[in-house]
């Protein structure tokens, strides 16, 4: 996707210093697409191909075609795993004034991706908003980021002190309790801890940077087609395993439950799971692993 950003580098001079207004500003972004019709299509890598680029109403839209395959290969995790990856490389830029991928917002336009298969059939679409960055900051609140911080802080002391381990999230669904950590004891690991309400069964996972990955994208996954099946009172939804444990899935009428299982048998857990808390609390260890 990095080198999808190259195409913001062809229209940021038209955010001259010389227009005066939001629509003057409007205007020359629209006017530098418009001029750069003609050197599509762009080749991303051997199987992508960046194929038109132009303004639709209000919108920059950007057409992406996957060269080789079509769209009934293509399975609900895969485009989800395309939408996350997208989300996090983009939104960020283009929701924080000054950047290159923000030129857009900056003058009041939206910015959609729409994906082709080989066919030109079209089948995922992600669009940038200006609404989209106001949920953005609505969810990151000045309490929330004040927490992160804290917890980034804490684990960089840990890694300059020596060795030991750092809570990052607690969640409490219903009775039972979920800890994420991390723990550089061993080796440097996230730490995940599920018991419930009595404390008499628990099972804990240590997890590396791939394992972290993959635990992340089966419970997002998992928890899309969990609510687009609501109507069924029971739906497996895969499995997890870890060195020290596995994690099995499943849906009653779309809410998410996980049965965990520790790999000596001595303990097992059945807790509801909150994917998007857990998917953030995993996403502020990952870059210390």
């Amino acid at each position: 996707m990095k080198k999808l950003l190259t195409i913001y580098l062809l229209i940021t001079h038209a955010l001259s210093a010389g227009a005066q207004d939001n629509m003057l500003l409007q205007k020359a972004y629209k006017d530098e697409i418009a001029k750069e019709e003609n050197t599509y299509p762009i080749k991303i890598d051997d199987n992508n191909i960046l194929s038109k680029s132009f303004i639709e109403g209000n919108t920059h839209v950007l057409e992406i075609q996957v060269n080789n395959r079509s769209k009934q290969d293509i399975t609900k995790e895969e485009l989800l795993k395309m939408e996350d990856q997208l989300l996090g490389t983009l939104s960020p830029n283009f929701c924080k004034d000054g950047t290159n991928e923000s030129a857009a917002r900056a003058v009041g336009l939206s910015v959609e991706y729409r994906y082709f298969d080989k066919n030109a059939e079209p089948f995922h679409a992600v669009l940038f908003s200006q609404k989209k960055c106001d949920q953005l900051a609505m969810s990151n609140t000045p309490e929330r980021m004040t927490e992160e911080a804290s917890v980034d802080m804490k684990i960089r002391a840990l890694e300059k002190a020596g060795t030991g381990r750092v809570k990052v999230c607690e969640l409490k669904p219903l009775n039972d309790v979920i800890k994420i950590g991390y723990s550089n004891e061993d080796e440097q690991v996230a730490t995940f801890y599920v018991s419930d309400e009595y404390m008499v069964n628990s099972v804990i996972m240590n997890l590396n940077k791939k394992k972290l990955q993959e635990l992340r994208q089966l419970l997002l996954s998992a928890d899309v087609i969990a609510k687009e099946n609501a109507i069924l009172d029971n739906l497996n939804l895969g499995e997890f395993q870890s060195n020290y444990g596995k994690l099995s899935l499943n849906s009653h009428k779309g809410a998410l439950k996980g049965y965990f299982r520790s790999r000596n048998g001595r303990g097992s857990v059945m807790v509801s799971l909150d994917s998007a808390a857990i998917a953030r609390c995993l996403s502020q260890v990952e870059p210390h692993l």
